[in-house]
């Protein structure tokens, strides 16, 4: 409610009260037909009819910015143009530096000057050759709890009232409705085109419905897609472009499942075949969306896309795929067996070499014919172990170190009932590639512990008593298998006699030692010799 301040007695109001109320009536609906017409036409038409119905001379209507500190003065009645002689008329006013017109928004009510020419401490004066005010009432309009008009008026030839605050409000209340709702039309316009615009650029074919499915609109994508125009959209249901719909006969809507949108209010996704024009048909993905009113259901949103060379694409990934799935299951048929028969050659060669020596009864000979034996079975193991794994291209490495360290222990018979393994080794796999040079490095490090670490153990279950000075007569060995970031380290250690101390790992006679030389070359990695207690080999390469 707008409050207003009286500087004057107060007068009786006008005899023809319900004539005025008339007049900003037909005012008002004068203004509601302008639909065409501006801002600025409609501001100074309101103006005009509010001078008229406050029987002013002159009057002015300025908007308020967000902030209500500056007044950008939008119209001036006709006769304020003619008697004004200023060059210069400022359209913008800071409210706090105005003065009888800024009060208004100041004190937040209407404001009365019936004797203007009288002093007031709220004048501010007004520029030479600014038109005579005699008499000046103004008032703020209100949208919500901001003002966003002040209206004014002046040179009444009688007293301003509360009958002319009350009409002057009305009227400028009446307009603001009428500019907002404009403006609504105008961005809902706006909107609308741009939708539009949209919808007629997306690739996609979209349908709009009223509540019984009747087509009411069609962007230009979904006549391109159906072979026919956008006239020739409107009007049908959108049922008969469903193939399922018109090849089975259907009567009842209901049994399709698009209707769920209709019938539901719900969104609903799904695949069919489409018909178009000519007849021809093709598979479709759809969305569709209902749209709500007030809680009733007044139509949808049909969003649709050709899918059939997706489909075909599908389809022809699928035989593609199968066709691949069934060459590497020939092709995994394939390695299986030549694992397996690598890995029987392997073994053949070593029944062989454990059948040649049983004719050699030089012990120099015999050690190398086991030891090329042991060589053999340590690569075989690992043709084994791919051949039994669920991936060929790779081994479970802590498998292989106990089937190695199984057959080594077994190899050297009652000797290793004296001789304890640990094993420490992290879930590693590794390829071929380097599974065979780190299995041949293991046989020949782990062999040469069997063999030469522990002499105090002889090899008919007997301890030798001239090694009595050693702490353990227990063997111990050590084999850690771990993974460091992108590199897997190696350490096989023993409890054992050691080397002598001016053994040089480098340079060495040892077939054995030479061989374990390059295969860790061949593994680009490094190998290291503790000798302090016992002997603890440390080998490194890249995973």
């Amino acid at each position: 409610m707008v409050k207003r301040k009286m500087h004057v007695e107060k007068h009786l109001e006008y005899p023809n009260k319900i004539s005025m109320d008339e007049c900003r009536l037909e005012a008002l609906l004068k203004i509601n037909e302008m639909t065409s017409s501006t801002r600025k036409e409609i501001s100074d038409f309101t103006l005009e009819r509010a001078i008229e119905l406050t029987g002013s001379k002159i009057g002015y209507l300025a908007f308020l910015n967000k902030d209500e500190t500056i007044l950008n003065m939008y119209s001036w009645s006709r006769e304020a143009m003619k008697q004004c002689y200023v060059e210069t008329r400022p359209r913008k006013y800071k409210v706090d530096s105005t003065g009888l017109w800024g009060e208004a928004v100041r004190q937040r009510q209407a404001i009365i000057t019936n004797n203007y020419q009288y002093p007031n401490p709220l004048k501010k004066g007004v520029p030479e050759g600014h038109v005579d005010i005699i008499r000046h009432m103004n008032v703020p309009i209100f949208d919500e709890d901001k003002i966003v008009i002040v209206a004014g008026v002046g040179n009444k030839e009688t007293d301003y009232n509360e009958t002319d605050v009350r009409q002057l409000t009305l009227m400028m209340q009446g307009m603001w409705s009428i500019l907002r709702r404009q403006e609504a039309d105008r961005k809902l316009r706006q909107l609308s085109h741009q939708n539009r615009l949209v919808l007629e650029s997306i690739g996609e074919g979209i349908f709009g419905t009223d509540h019984e499915g009747i087509i009411i609109y069609g962007n230009p994508a979904s006549a391109q897609i159906l072979g026919c125009t956008g006239e020739e959209l409107i009007g049908k249901h959108i049922h008969t472009i469903f193939k399922c719909y018109q090849s089975e006969n259907k009567n009842n809507l209901d049994e399709l499942p698009i209707q769920i949108t209709f019938k539901e209010g719900k969104s609903h996704n799904g695949e069919d075949n489409f018909i178009r024009k000519d007849g021809t048909v093709f598979q479709a993905e759809y969305n569709s969306a209902p749209l709500i009113e007030s809680g009733q259901i007044i139509g949808s949103v049909i969003a649709f896309r050709d899918i059939t060379k997706r489909k075909q694409d599908e389809e022809d990934l699928k035989k593609s795929k199968e066709k691949l799935e069934a060459s590497l299951k020939e092709k995994d048929i394939l390695l299986r067996e030549v694992h397996h028969r690598v890995k029987n050659n392997m073994q053949i060669i070593s029944s062989l070499l454990n059948l040649q020596s049983r004719n050699i009864k030089d012990k120099t000979y015999l050690e190398l014919i086991k030891e090329s034996r042991d060589r053999v079975k340590s690569m075989a193991i690992i043709h084994e172990k791919l051949y039994q794994s669920d991936d060929l291209a790779e081994i479970y490495f802590t498998d292989y170190i106990q089937s190695l360290t199984s057959y080594l222990f077994s190899s050297y018979t009652k000797k290793c009932d004296h001789i304890k393994m640990n094993i420490d080794a992290d879930n590693i796999y590794l390829n071929i590639d380097n599974a065979i040079p780190c299995g041949l490095i293991m046989n020949e490090i782990l062999s040469n512990s069997l063999k030469h670490a522990f002499p105090w153990i002889g090899s008919q279950d007997t301890l030798y008593g001239s090694f009595e000075d050693l702490p353990k007569k227990e063997g111990q060995i050590h084999i850690k298998f771990k993974e460091n970031h992108d590199k897997i380290i190696l350490i096989i250690s023993d409890n054992g006699v050691g080397f002598p101390k001016d053994f040089d790992i480098k340079n060495t006679d040892s077939l054995g030692l030479r061989l374990v030389h390059m295969l860790v070359d061949q593994l680009n990695g490094t190998m290291e010799l503790n000798n302090k207690k016992g002997s603890e080999f440390i080998f490194t390469f890249k995973y």
